[in-house]
């Protein structure tokens, strides 16, 4: 697989990456993973640069570039955390099945009184359950605990769903992200990840970026 991610087209491993090409493969593997990923992003953001200007970008302008890529960055993310934390915890729900859906599945925000563990429920084409979700939508300064992991994990396995994510405001504890490591099945956003995959799912797709706070409601 590794060996794939190196050569493979640009669009194919995108879509690989979404799709979580890394479930049941080692944390280990799935680091190098992600190593190679990122690197293979940055040659593409080079790549796409070179034909943009129709020239071959000195280590000077690439750093400079970069510089100007971590600030907007840094600016997206600072907008996308004052948006989030102005949502209410079921807006939050909304938020994050609003973005499965631009990505081409059928998500519902299902949380509530007697939701049994799961925010949101995500099918695919074919109508199956593909993923399940829970939401945490916390201060800034809240931590998800290790038995948070172990109760979304046993709602999971009941849902019968192949895949799952963990998205939230908060941060966890080690012992959270210690569990967290050991179920393959299990994506985590939180903290700046939590911002980027946000904004890289509304840039992927446009419509996303205009979601006012009512959408979500």
């Amino acid at each position: 697989m590794l060996a794939w991610v190196q050569t493979a087209p640009w669009e194919q491993l995108e879509e690989a990456i979404r799709t979580n090409i890394g479930s049941g493969h080692s944390p280990r593997t799935v680091t190098r993973l992600v190593h190679l990923f990122e690197k293979r992003r940055e040659m593409e953001i080079w790549r796409r640069e070179r034909e943009e200007h129709g020239e071959v970008l000195t280590e000077r302008d690439r750093l400079w570039r970069a510089v100007e890529r971590r600030e907007k960055q840094r600016q997206w993310q600072q907008q996308t955390l004052e948006e989030i934390l102005c949502l209410d915890p079921g807006s939050f729900e909304g938020m994050i099945a609003d973005l499965f859906c631009t990505q081409g599945y059928q998500a519902k925000a299902t949380g509530g009184t007697d939701d049994q563990g799961i925010d949101v429920k995500i099918w695919n084409s074919s109508g199956s359950l593909w993923g399940v979700a829970q939401c945490k939508r916390y201060g800034l300064e809240s931590r998800i605990a290790s038995r948070d992991i172990r109760d979304f994990a046993g709602s999971y396995l009941i849902s019968g769903a192949k895949t799952g994510f963990y998205f939230t405001t908060g941060t966890l504890t080690r012992d959270a992200k210690q569990t967290a490591k050991q179920l393959p099945w299990l994506t985590v956003y939180e903290g700046a990840k939590l911002l980027n995959y946000v904004h890289k799912i509304r840039e992927s797709h446009p419509v996303a970026g205009v979601t006012p706070r009512e959408n979500y409601s």
